[in-house]
This record gives C-alpha cells, structure tokens and sequence, in this order.
C-alpha cells in the first residue's frame, strides 16, 4: 500500500520507540489505527455513494435509451398499418375485375402456357444426358467416373 519495505518498518518502528517511549507507544499506535479506520470508512462511504450515482446515471439513461426504442417501433408500426391501410384502399373493389387490362380475363390462366401460373416457381429444365447414357425416367443420376463406365459397359442397358 506504501510501498515500504521491511528495512524502512524497522527504521520507523526504532524512531517512534525513541521519540515516543515504549510507554506510550501502545496508546499512540490504538489511536492512530482508530483514525485510520474512520478514514477507510469515509473512503468507502465516498466510493459507495459515487458508484450509486453512477448506477443511478446509468439506469437512466438505459431507460431513455428503451423509451426511445419503443417510440420508434411504435413508429414505424404506424408506419406499417398506415401502409397496409392505404394498399387496402388502393385495392380495385371488384376482385374478379383484373387490375392490369392486358391480363388475361381467366385469371388462372397464364398469358403464356408455358409460363407458370403466378406465385409459382418454374421447374427447373432436365440436365443433360452424358453422352452415350441412355435416358431414364426419374431424377438424373450424377455425373461420375464410375456411372461414366457402367454405363459404357458391354451388355449395360
């Protein structure tokens, strides 16, 4: 804590037993620790009482920072329903009238038949067949080595 070392303790001990006398060196060393003490305990008093402010500082300033957060969810909620009103409204008020007049009158049908009916994915085009592979039903198998030479192998059908 002050940094001495155990020459200097000595070196102190030996001058207070000169100056004070081993009489009285009890007493003063019983009221020095006595005054020690009360200034540990205003020391951590102070330390307490600031760590408590800088808690309290902190809690709100969380609290402000939630209080923000929440006012601009609630925003933007607004935001939302504000938009999901407006398309709402925006909606043609006959469903089967077709909104676009270059769309097809059966709605289920698509303009093109080869293009999917909407909100479907297309199916993806068959891979082609390795050469010298016969075509089978079902899902392509993947182009290895090993399928490369069975299926090049005499009576292989």
């Amino acid at each position: 804590m002050f940094d001495l070392s155990l020459g200097e303790m000595l070196l102190i001990a030996v001058l207070a037993i000169i100056f004070i006398g081993p009489d009285d060196l009890p007493a003063i060393m019983r009221v020095m620790g006595r005054y020690y003490a009360k200034a540990r305990r205003a020391s951590d008093d102070l330390r307490r009482a600031f760590n408590a402010e800088v808690a309290k500082v902190e809690a709100e300033e969380r609290r402000d920072e939630m209080r923000r957060r929440r006012e601009e969810m609630e925003r933007r909620r607004a935001e939302i329903q504000a938009q999901k009103t407006a398309t709402a409204q925006a909606a043609p008020a006959d469903p089967a009238a077709p909104a676009d007049p270059a769309a097809p009158a059966d709605p289920a049908a698509p303009a093109d038949p080869a293009a999917p009916a909407s909100g479907m994915i297309a199916p993806a085009a068959p891979a082609p067949a390795a050469p010298g592979a016969a075509a089978l039903p079902g899902p392509a198998r993947p182009d290895t080595g090993l399928n490369a030479r069975l299926d090049a192998a005499p009576g292989a059908t």
